[in-house]
Formats: C-alpha cells, structure tokens, sequence
C-alpha cells in the first residue's frame, strides 16, 4: 500500500503487477487465459468504473509484488476497509521480483480474513492475513 506521491510514481509497474496476477489467477482457475482477456475486454470498456471486486470468476484476486524476498509465505494479504464485501473471497497472488513467477495462495473468504487477520493501522485500517503456515 501506497502513498499518494509514491501510488503516482510507481502506478505502471503496480498496473502491471496487477495484471500479471489476474492473468495467472485465470489460469489457474480455469486452465486458459479465455477469462482474463473477458474481464479485461469489459473493463477496458469502463475504465474508470470499478470491478465491484470481483476480477476472475467470483474471487478478488489481491496481487503484490515480492520486493523484499522470495518466500510467498513471509507475505501478507492485505484488503483495505473499502475493497471488502461480505460473501467476498480474495485470492492473494504474489509475483516474483523478476515478474516470471507467480505464487497463489490458498483463497480466504471475508469472514475468514475478520475472523483470523489483524486491522494493521500502518495500511489505512486494512485487514492483514500472514500467508505462511
């Protein structure tokens, strides 16, 4: 999670993270990209009109990239206040620092992220989920 000055310059590279996360969700949910270039093809549509959070079948794929190490289970999955709906499910995705490999985790639902994570006030309140064992 992002500053305002540190969001704008690095938005591309966080669009693009965030891309190669829905790309690699749709392929391992459904075994092709079909669904990926759907998804993109209406939200390309409405540009500035959110996803409701729904991104691939019915998860909210919650992508970031591994800056710092390259154990996904030393992540986080983090959902700011805003981006969490009762009935939701999340898909943490991580991608590797050199953008070749991506690590999906196991899905969590929205009760399992109140019930089991932490609201973490450094990330604007959001609910934090360690992904390791």
């Amino acid at each position: 999670m992002r500053d305002k000055v540190s969001r704008d310059i690095n938005l591309k590279d966080d669009q693009l993270v965030g891309q190669l996360g829905e790309l690699a969700a749709s392929v391992y949910l459904t075994g092709s990209i079909d669904c990926y270039i759907q998804h993109r093809t209406e939200r390309n549509k409405n540009p500035y009109t959110g996803d409701d959070g729904t991104d691939i079948m019915e998860y909210d794929v919650k992508t970031s990239l591994m800056r710092y190490g390259q154990d996904p289970t030393k992540y986080n999955l983090l959902v700011r206040p805003r981006e969490r709906g009762k009935n939701k499910k999340y898909l943490p995705v991580f991608i590797s620092k050199d953008m070749m490999t991506a690590y999906i985790m196991n899905a969590v639902s929205d009760e399992e992220l109140e019930e089991k994570g932490i609201t973490d006030k450094r990330f604007g309140n959001a609910k934090c989920l360690n992904m390791g064992p």
